[in-house]
C-alpha cells in the first residue's frame, strides 16, 4: 500500500549550549552534519529523505467520498485507526475535527493531516494509506456498442493501487464500434479549477506496437470520447476487431439490404461461435448478401455501396467491387459491417455472359434460384435450380417432358430484360442424342413448349404475373 512519512522538524531548543557542547559540534564529522535535522519551522509539505517510496499512482488517485484511509500516529495507538472519507469530502479526526482531504493525493492528505495535528501533539509521525477504495465514476462517449455512465473499480494491494485504464473502460461499454478513429481517441479530464484537460490517447499504436503508455489510467470524472473515422477504412477496420477493446464479433448485427437483391429488407446477421465462444464467423457485406437470398443475376458487383452512419459526425460512404474479390481474393473488399449499416446493390445496364456464370456460383449469390415451366412439362409451374443451370437442367427438375403432348423439337426461352425488353431463344431438341443449348438460366427466366389451347391458359396463368403490361396474346405475338 502506497504510504508517505512525515515527522516534525519544529522544536524549541530549551537548554543553551555551553563551551563543551558547541565543541563537540565542531569535533562531529562533515557526514554526520548532513543527517542532522535542521532547526526551524516545520513545512508540512516536507518530505523527509529516506521515507518509503511512494507508488506513483498514490499521487494521481485523488481522494473522494467513499475511500476509507488507515491513519497511523506514532505512539498514539488510540487514535490510529481507519477512517471514512464523508460525503462532504471531509475526514473527522479525534482532536482536530474536520480535515477536508476531497481532491487530495495521499501525499497530500498525509501533508495536511500533519499539519493539523502539530499545533496538538508534540513532533507527531503520521502515517497515511489506502484501505478501501470507492467505484470511480467514468463516461464513455461516441463510438462504442453503449455509450453511457459506467463504475469502475479500483483496486489496492501490497504493491499499490492499480487504476482502471481506458481500454478497460471501453470494455464495460462492450467495445469500439467498426467506425471508430482508435488514433484519436480522448481522455476528457475535469480540472478543479473548473477547466477540462484533454488528453489524447492512441489506441491504434497500443494496438499495433503495444505502446502501453497510451493505456492511460483514469480518474474519477473522466470521459472517455471515441470519434468517428472520416471514411471507412476496410483493412483498420478488420485488423482492429480484433483488439480486446473492439465490439464482440459474435454479437449480432442488424443491418438493411437494398437493391438488386432477392430479398430486400432489414436483417439480422448472426454469427456462430465455438464451444469456446470463440467466433467462427464476421457479420460481413458477403453475409449480408447471401442473408438477403444473395444477388440477382442482374446485380452489378463492381459498384455495391455500404453507407453509414456514426454515432457522431457525418455519414460514409465506401464503393465495394466484389468482382475484385473473386477474382483476386482482395478480403479488403469484404467490408466488415455494424449495426444500421445500409447496402446497397445497384443493378447493372448490361449482363456479362462469362462473368454472370461465375457470379452465380460466389458466396454471395443465392443457393438456388427459381424459373417457371409452361406448357407440356410434367410439374408446371416455379421450379428451383442451382445457378448457372441450364436449360436441359431445369426440364429435368420439371420431370422432363410429357412425350404424349410435347413436341420434343424445341423449348423456347424467355426473359424480361432491365430495360423492359424481351430476351427470346428457341433451343432445338434431341432427347435421344441429348442437347447442349449453351444458355445459362437466371432467375425468373420461363421456358415454354408448344403453342396450343393448354399451353396459351398455362402461359397465361404463369407468365401474365410477370408481365402485367402486357395481354398473353400481346405477349405471345411479340415472341413468336
Amino acid at each position: 500500500m502506497p504510504t508517505s512519512t512525515f515527522f516534525s522538524r519544529a522544536f524549541i531548543l530549551r537548554m543553551p549550549i555551553g563551551f563543551l557542547g558547541f565543541l563537540a559540534l565542531l569535533l562531529v564529522p562533515r557526514s554526520l552534519h548532513a543527517q542532522l535535522p535542521q532547526l526551524g519551522d516545520r513545512r508540512p509539505d516536507t518530505l523527509v529523505d529516506g521515507a518509503e517510496t511512494i507508488d506513483p499512482l498514490a499521487a494521481a488517485y485523488l481522494l473522494g467520498a467513499g475511500d476509507t484511509i488507515a491513519l497511523e500516529i506514532f505512539n498514539v495507538p488510540e487514535y490510529s485507526r481507519e477512517y471514512a472519507v464523508l460525503l462532504d469530502g471531509t475526514l473527522n479526526l479525534p482532536l482536530i475535527g474536520r480535515v477536508s482531504v476531497a481532491g487530495l493525493s495521499l501525499t497530500e492528505a498525509e501533508a495536511q493531516i500533519l499539519h493539523q495535528y502539530t499545533p496538538v501533539l508534540t513532533r507527531p509521525i503520521i502515517q497515511v494509506r489506502l484501505a478501501g477504495v470507492r467505484p470511480l465514476e467514468i463516461g464513455v462517449a461516441g463510438e462504442v456498442t453503449h455509450p453511457g455512465a459506467y463504475q469502475l473499480l479500483p483496486t489496492t494491494d501490497g504493491a499499490g493501487i492499480e487504476l482502471p485504464t481506458v481500454t478497460q473502460a471501453l470494455q464495460m461499454a462492450a467495445g469500439t464500434t467498426p467506425a471508430a478513429a482508435l488514433a484519436n481517441v480522448e481522455v476528457r479530464r475535469p480540472s478543479q479549477a473548473g477547466r477540462e484537460e484533454t488528453i489524447a490517447v492512441d489506441l491504434s499504436a497500443f494496438f499495433r506496437s503495444g505502446d502501453l503508455r497510451q493505456d492511460i489510467p483514469l480518474q474519477d470524472g473522466d470521459t472517455i470520447f471515441v470519434p468517428a473515422a472520416t471514411e471507412i477504412n476496410t483493412i483498420a477496420t478488420r485488423q482492429e476487431s480484433m483488439a480486446n477493446f473492439a465490439a464482440d464479433r459474435s454479437r449480432p448485427v442488424t443491418v438493411a439490404v437494398v437493391g438488386a437483391v432477392n430479398r430486400p429488407g432489414t436483417h439480422t446477421l448472426n454469427t456462430e461461435v465455438t464451444s469456446s465462444g470463440t467466433p467462427t464467423g464476421e457479420a460481413s457485406l458477403t453475409q449480408a448478401l447471401k442473408t438477403a437470398g444473395g444477388i440477382t443475376a442482374l446485380a452489378d458487383i463492381r459498384h455495391i455501396e455500404v453507407r453509414r452512419q456514426p454515432l457522431t459526425g457525418e455519414q460514409q460512404q465506401l464503393t465495394v467491387d466484389l468482382w475484385a474479390l473473386l477474382q483476386t481474393g482482395d478480403l479488403s473488399q469484404d467490408v466488415l459491417l455494424q449495426t444500421g449499416d445500409t447496402i446497397f446493390v445497384p443493378q447493372a445496364e448490361a449482363v456479362v455472359e462469362g462473368e454472370a456464370q461465375e457470379v452465380a456460383s460466389a458466396t454471395f449469390s443465392p443457393d438456388t434460384i427459381r424459373v417457371n415451366v409452361v406448357g407440356s412439362a410434367v410439374s408446371l409451374g416455379s421450379i428451383e435450380v442451382s445457378p448457372n443451370a441450364s436449360i436441359e437442367d431445369a426440364f429435368f427438375a420439371a420431370g422432363g417432358f410429357d412425350d404424349r403432348e410435347a413436341q420434343t423439337g424445341s423449348v423456347e426461352l424467355i426473359r424480361l430484360n432491365p430495360n423492359g425488353t424481351l430476351f427470346h431463344q428457341k433451343v432445338e431438341i434431341d432427347l435421344e442424342e441429348g442437347f447442349v443449348d449453351g444458355l445459362v438460366l437466371q432467375e425468373g427466366d420461363t421456358l415454354v413448349v408448344r403453342r396450343d389451347r393448354s399451353f396459351t391458359e398455362s402461359l397465361g396463368s404463369v407468365v401474365a404475373p410477370l408481365f402485367p403490361a402486357l395481354s398473353v396474346f400481346d405477349l405471345l405475338d411479340n415472341i413468336f
